[in-house]
């Protein structure tokens, strides 16, 4: 009325609750009974502003307006209106506009006061909307309310850009006195102070919610959220009877990269392997970050029966391309375990360790493998770490021998060397696999002492052999990554050598490819010391790890050995024979020996002799032999047909 005009408050991303703007009823009712009322009115213009419209919304102010008449009122009195209850309004209509029975679509923004306030820099006064061109043809000015009065104030949010208005409307025309201009303009001062504070505080309340349930590195669900989604997908199943995964996902090797490389490098691993299992994942399925390398993903709505090789293809396919880390390309792989619900456990708890246990089975290989939790699981647990017990034992009962492979020559077809095998033959349970007890060693932390005890074996072994008047042959004993990184490592090389009286040019020593990439600096230094006392090394398994040209040029190497994978295929898979070729072409380019291992067919011979193989090693001239049959075999001059 004109006593008491409605405040119409006009904004897109905030809701503000009446009281705090300080408007009461007692301060804004007139001698007629009418009351003033701020509303709350969303208007079109911003995208956020149109979905909440589609949406449908809920207000907070304590009351909208609508006339109390059940007929209009006659232009000459004043119109009352009283505070009705808040209540969810029509998604398709504004506040203002749907108490009077209009929808916002009826109103252009050419037509709109709101929309001709926020062009202005402050506010936006109009003393008669009847006789302003802009306005004719608002549905509101020609019927209904018949507004004639308007002023708006442009409220800004934090970024200062418009938001909405706080305005007044009047039924009649008149001025907006200079008292009163300041009035709106301060009071809209205060209401965009609160829109601002409440923005902040939201943005402070988003920020505290990613913090707590968002990895800050990789954007993914943490552990926490995770966990809480597993949750509601197995209550969610129990109503359903459907079945769900838990696959968790390691990224082999890493520890070793990220000490190598840097953190920064490691880091852009990880992002980068969150990015490729976000993208290789179903949009249905939570894909998010356990701890540290350990990504999970929950598996949503799995048919029956499950396919686990499918799932396992899609999920390690993003590891099939190579990690770029600066201008190196470093391959990468990863074991993958899942459980599956309800058959493998009733809680996010059971089923996260039922994967877990896969994991801890689950060897480190040259290629990225996966398994489902069985009960077979428990019990390769269960002799794992029986198996470890039995490993800390073997040592000191004598339970370890090693076995030497020749090495043959190609020009000449006579044994050139051996390479030393550790084997273990357990009392009750007979030979065990070195595939099977070398990964429990490493995880154990057993290397060391088995490696010890290898390579002092090998060098006793090679020196009995040259006194007792077999022609000097070098043999090649296997390395970890932690053997190498050893603060004393060449100290200790020293100290064998010296205690088994073997000259150091008859030992080689050989590191497997990805061992490279455990701490490459002190790994390069290591190396060189060792050289340094007469002792060469070897790259086993060459073509399968992580290193680059510019790694191996600063390494004192001797020797390179084309992983038994290459050999393998040779004769069949032309990618194969390729590659080994170009290994043998660029070991030979850098003045080092090639050694091909696992040649086991007459034709892969072939092959090798073809492409100037320097020696050769494997099943086609002999098995791993015991000390004794291989002297016999030095003995004897047995010599490969060529």
């Amino acid at each position: 009325c004109q006593r008491a005009p409605a405040l119409v408050m006009s904004q897109q991303d905030f809701q503000v609750p009446l009281a705090t703007l300080g408007t009461r009823r007692n301060d804004s009712s007139c001698a007629d009974g009418c009351s003033a009322a701020l509303l709350l009115e969303r208007h079109a213009f911003p995208m956020r502003a149109r979905r909440s419209i589609r949406n449908g919304w809920t207000a907070w102010a304590r009351g909208v307006l609508r006339p109390t008449a059940a007929t209009p009122p006659s232009r000459g009195s004043p119109r009352c209106y009283a505070p009705v209850q808040a209540r969810r309004v029509d998604k398709d209509r504004q506040w203002f506009k749907s108490a009077c029975g209009l929808s916002f679509r009826e109103t252009t923004r050419d037509l709109a006061f709101c929309a001709h306030a926020l062009c202005e820099p402050e506010m936006l006064v109009v003393p008669n909307a009847e006789r302003d061109p802009r306005f004719a043809g608002h549905p509101l000015v020609v019927g209904g309310p018949r507004i004639r009065f308007y002023a708006g104030a442009v409220l800004r949010g934090p970024s200062g850009q418009p938001v909405g208005t706080l305005c007044l409307i009047d039924y009649r025309p008149r001025d907006l006195s200079d008292r009163e201009y300041d009035r709106l303009r301060r009071m809209a001062r205060l209401v965009e102070h609160e829109l601002q504070h409440n923005y902040q505080v939201e943005e402070l309340r988003n920020e505290i919610e990613q913090a707590a349930y968002y990895d800050p590195l990789t954007g993914l669900p943490n552990r926490r959220l995770a966990r809480d989604r597993l949750h509601q997908a197995i209550l969610a199943g129990r109503k359903t009877i459907q079945r769900m995964g838990v696959l968790l996902l390691d990224i082999d090797r890493f520890g070793a990269l990220n000490s190598a490389l840097g953190r920064a490098a490691g880091d852009a691993v990880l992002k980068e392997v969150a990015r490729r299992l976000r993208a290789a994942a179903d949009p249905s399925w939570t894909v998010g970050r356990w701890q540290d390398d350990r990504f999970v993903v929950l598996v949503h709505g799995l048919p029956v029966p499950i396919d686990p090789a499918a799932i396992a293809a899609t999920l390690l396919g993003a590891f099939q391309a190579p990690f770029r880390i600066g201008e190196i390309a470093y391959p990468l792989t990863a074991r993958l375990g899942a459980s599956a619900y309800p058959h493998d456990g009733q809680d996010p708890d059971a089923l996260v360790e039922k994967a877990a246990a896969v994991l801890r089975v689950l060897p480190v290989g040259n290629s990225s493998s996966y398994r489902f939790y069985t009960e077979d699981i428990d019990r390769d647990m269960t002799r794992q770490f029986d198996l470890e017990g039995r490993l800390r034992q073997a040592i000191d009962r004598d339970q370890l021998h090693l076995m030497y492979q020749p090495k043959v020559e190609l020009r000449t077809g006579r044994i050139s060397g051996m390479e030393a095998l550790l084997r273990w033959t357990e009392p009750e349970l007979g030979p065990v696999s070195p595939a099977e007890f070398i990964p429990i060693a490493e995880r154990s932390g057993l290397i060391l002492a088995l490696g010890d005890w290898a390579l002092r074996a090998a060098c006793r072994q090679n020196r009995h052999w040259q006194r007792c008047g077999m022609r000097p042959l070098p043999v090649a004993v296997n390395l970890t990554s932690a053997q190498l990184r050893q603060e004393r490592f060449t100290d200790w090389i020293g100290e064998v050598l010296e205690e088994t009286g073997l000259t150091a040019g008859h030992l080689n020593l050989e590191i497997t490819e990805s061992t490279l990439i455990d701490d490459i600096e002190e790994t390069i230094k290591n190396m060189h010391a060792a050289r340094a006392l007469g002792v060469h090394f070897s790259i086993d398994d060459f073509g399968t790890g992580y290193s680059s040209l510019s790694y191996l040029t600063r390494l004192p190497l001797h020797t390179f050995k084309v992983d038994k994978s290459f050999v393998d295929e040779m004769t069949s898979n032309a990618n194969d024979a390729t590659i080994a070729q170009a290994i043998i072409a660029m070991a030979h380019s850098l003045n080092l020996n090639v050694v091909a291992e696992g040649v086991e067919k007459p034709e892969q011979l072939a092959y090798l002799r073809a492409y100037q193989c320097n020696e050769v090693q494997g099943y086609l001239f002999s098995r791993p032999l015991l000390p004794d049959d291989f002297a016999r075999w030095v003995a004897e001059d047995r010599r490969l047909k060529l």
